[in-house]
Formats: structure tokens, sequence, C-alpha cells
């Protein structure tokens, strides 16, 4: 069984898990617990902008998911650089649109594109 199981059928059973369960539970499971923690603690991966404008100009009007951040700010500043065109793969200025949506971990990035023929 695993530690996740373990915990979510202690909860449903109304059990409290002392300190105590949560170090054994630690300990049976190490592997898994250690392999969840690298992943939260990854860093994330870098947009290709590049191939997302390509994709973008080959479906006009549409709106697509590129990628997610950290913060809301991050979204807003690069949301900020694709519609001016400070980002070379959505030059010139105003033939993308983009948006952001805060999730609760940071914010979504859509973009789309407007100008032109594909």
């Amino acid at each position: 069984m695993s530690a996740r199981r373990a915990i979510y059928e202690a909860l449903v059973e109304g059990r409290r898990l002392s300190e105590l369960d949560a170090v054994e539970l630690v300990d049976q499971h190490h592997d898994e617990v250690l392999r969840e923690a690298r992943a939260a603690t990854k860093k994330p991966t870098l947009a290709d902008h590049a191939a997302a404008a390509d994709k973008l100009r080959k479906s006009p009007g549409r709106w697509r998911l590129v990628t997610t951040y950290k913060s809301t700010a991050s979204a807003r500043n690069v949301c900020r650089q694709v519609r001016t065109g400070e980002l070379a793969s959505y030059s010139p200025a105003g033939t993308f649109e983009a948006k952001f949506s805060p999730t609760g971990s940071g914010a979504r990035m859509y973009v789309r594109f407007v100008g032109g023929a594909a």
C-alpha cells in the first residue's frame, strides 16, 4: 500500500495520524516519498515559444495554452512581451494576443494568433 493511500484510509476512517505514524509511513515508503519530493522541486521546463507560435499561426483565432508559470507576475510580464512582439517568436507587435489565468500555484498563459494569413 502506498503512503498516500495509507494516509487517505486513515483520514476516511477518522483516525488521526500521529507524528510517529507519519514517520513510520515515510520509513516504509521511502522511495515513493523521495520520488514525489524530487518531482515537486524540479525546475520547470522552459516554454518553446517558437514552436508554440508556429502552431498558433496554423490555427488563427484559437486560444491555446502555451505554458504555466509559477507566479502571476511572470505570466503577466510574458503576456505583455507577446502582445508587444518583444519575444521574437511573436513579432511583429499586435500579431498575437495573450492572457493568463491564475491557478492555485501560479498562472497559465494562453495565446492566440490574430494577424495576417498563416
